[in-house]
């Protein structure tokens, strides 16, 4: 039996990702796939393979910090403090550069 071959349009709508996309992950080599002439070919089992062996979206797994309740240290609120410091002096630079430069009317 041969297996099921798709093309990018059809790939793509498998995948739910645009044809775009995937031809740009294609040719990187971060999705299965032949170009055996001008055209995108794809094997459903290889697709199905590589979905499968793929991790979640970052966002999603990504932990988030915790400001309270179970698990809440205090090491949290610290690094979560520093980061919240270097992000608000690094505010305070950009607005005192731009402040800096008359005559420039970009926002």
């Amino acid at each position: 039996m041969l297996p099921t071959t798709l093309g990018l349009l059809s790939a793509a709508a498998f995948l739910h990702m645009s044809p775009n996309t995937l031809r740009k992950r294609a040719a990187a080599g971060r999705v299965p796939a032949y170009k055996p002439g001008k055209s995108w070919v794809f094997l459903l089992d290889e697709l199905v393979s590589h979905l499968k062996a793929s991790r979640r979206c970052h966002s999603i797994a990504a932990p988030t910090l915790r400001t309270t309740g179970f698990g809440f240290s205090s090491t949290d609120a610290k690094s979560g403090s520093a980061l919240a410091q270097r992000i608000a002096a690094k505010r305070r630079s950009l607005k005192q550069t731009r402040e800096a430069t008359p005559g420039d009317k970009s926002i």
